[in-house]
């Protein structure tokens, strides 16, 4: 069964943020994600889309949950709580 990770949230300047987020590129290699697509909202360009498809639920629930993915995110200027969901894709 495919597994997809749904992760969105606010960053404080989107360029600032992308470089953090191909920088951690290798992460998700190593934890076998692969990116479905990368999305800016229609009407909060600082409000991040993205979808990855995962190995399995192990697999994504082991990297959301890694501290190190935590302190990237701030690093990078995720601001708050991101929404992170796992799903079986249908």
């Amino acid at each position: 069964m495919k597994v997809m990770v749904f992760v969105s949230h606010e960053v404080k300047e989107f360029g600032a943020w992308k470089k953090g987020f191909d920088a951690n590129q290798t992460a998700r290699d190593v934890a076998g994600f692969k990116q479905a697509f990368l999305a800016r909202d229609a009407k909060k360009p600082n409000l991040v889309h993205v979808g990855f498809f995962a190995p399995s639920v192990d697999a994504a629930q082991n990297f959301v949950g890694d501290p190190k993915l935590k302190e990237t995110m701030e690093k990078s200027g995720v601001i708050g709580m991101p929404d992170i969901r796992i799903a079986n894709v249908a």
